[in-house]
């Protein structure tokens, strides 16, 4: 109980892993310095979208051992984007095909699907609040 799925759609040029505010609404919205420090981010007709913060979650994805703690930053974007520079710095390689793809742990050699949809990648994944990350914005 607790979790809420969603669906990320991995982006090659998105600078962080990020999701619209009212995803994922159970789960706290935290202040950070970027958001009040005023960060925005670029999009592609060159407007910027200012960081609101953050959520922290628990993440399991299809195929998942062990849930992860995964941080999102929060702005005012359509969907969930993943950020495949983020997850390359998680450890984690990359892979696109036709007919689909795969996030691959370099460590553990864990597989997380990606799906092919309407010419995107996308992943499944559920989340819940991390209690463990301290108090909401």
């Amino acid at each position: 109980s607790g979790w809420a799925e969603i669906e990320e759609t991995v982006d090659s040029g998105a600078y962080d892993t990020v999701m619209p505010p009212e995803m994922a609404p159970g789960i706290s919205l935290m202040s950070t310095p970027e958001s009040r420090g005023g960060m925005e981010y670029e999009v592609d007709n060159g407007e910027g979208l200012p960081n609101l913060g953050e959520k922290r979650c628990i993440m399991m994805t299809e195929n998942s051992q062990t849930p992860k703690r995964v941080v999102f930053q929060i702005a005012d974007v359509h969907k969930a984007l993943l950020s495949v520079s983020r997850v390359a710095d998680l450890g984690y390689e990359c892979t696109l095909g036709k007919l689909g793809g795969k996030l691959t742990d370099v460590v553990t050699g864990d597989v997380i699907p990606l799906h092919r949809r309407n010419n995107l990648y996308v992943m499944r994944a559920w989340v819940r609040q991390d209690q463990g990350f301290g108090r909401p914005a």
